[in-house]
């Protein structure tokens, strides 16, 4: 069974974005998000809210590999 409460703890919670930029994506991914967001995310979570905790979580499941990998890589800069 998946952990539900777990899930809307990381991903649902909203959140003001102050310091917001533009980032473009396919619309069928903006579609689908947009859909989620408007199911199960409640009034206060905006798609830009949901993408930015998706983000971050991602970013902190895998910091040590992107630094890893960005060391290996330091000498193309």
């Amino acid at each position: 069974m998946h952990n539900v409460p777990e899930y809307a703890a990381k991903f649902l919670r909203p959140h003001n974005l102050k310091n917001r930029v533009s980032v473009y994506m396919e619309r069928e991914v903006r579609d689908a998000l947009q859909v989620i967001v408007k199911r199960i995310g409640g009034r206060e979570l905006t798609t830009a809210g949901y993408i930015d905790n998706i983000l971050r979580e991602h970013l902190e499941a895998h910091k040590d590999r992107i630094n890893e990998i960005s060391r290996s890589h330091a000498d193309i800069l």
